[in-house]
């Protein structure tokens, strides 16, 4: 009914630096499972290199970050104190005083010129608008 196939020999594998006896199918799975963690190991420090090439980049590109902003500070630092000098009148024009004999005002110098010609008003029309009024007006105001 069985048919048992006959023992084989023992066989020694070396694990980890150990002899380990086991039969020929027990050293076919260790080999395989020796031959996946190798390619695992493999997997894991192609990893590793990779993600330390991904740290230097990171750190390569926060430098220039940090450079670039401190670049646009300064930049905008250098904007901001132009856009206060332009707002700012120069510095002559505040602590110099213009006299008006400098720069005259055309109008003031206009009325000026007139001051010559002015003459006193003797009569500002009262007596001219008293004698023209009507007969009664003026008897109330000559009369009474």
């Amino acid at each position: 009914m069985f048919t048992r196939k006959p023992p084989t020999d023992p066989v020694t594998v070396l694990v980890d630096g150990l002899q380990v006896e086991t039969n020929e199918a027990g050293k076919l799975a260790i080999e395989k499972l020796q031959a996946q963690l190798a390619e695992l190991i493999t997997a894991r420090d192609s990893a590793t290199e990779a993600l330390t090439i991904a740290k230097s980049e990171l750190s390569a590109a926060k430098a220039a970050a940090a450079r670039l902003a401190d670049s646009n500070a300064q930049q905008v630092a250098d904007l901001q104190r132009q856009l206060d000098e332009a707002k700012a009148p120069p510095a002559a024009s505040i602590s110099e005083r213009r006299s008006p004999q400098d720069h005259p005002d055309p109008v003031a110098r206009a009325l000026a010129d007139r001051a010559a010609f002015r003459q006193p008003a003797a009569d500002n029309g009262y007596g001219a608008f008293v004698d023209s009024l009507d007969y009664r007006t003026r008897q109330q105001e000559t009369g009474a």
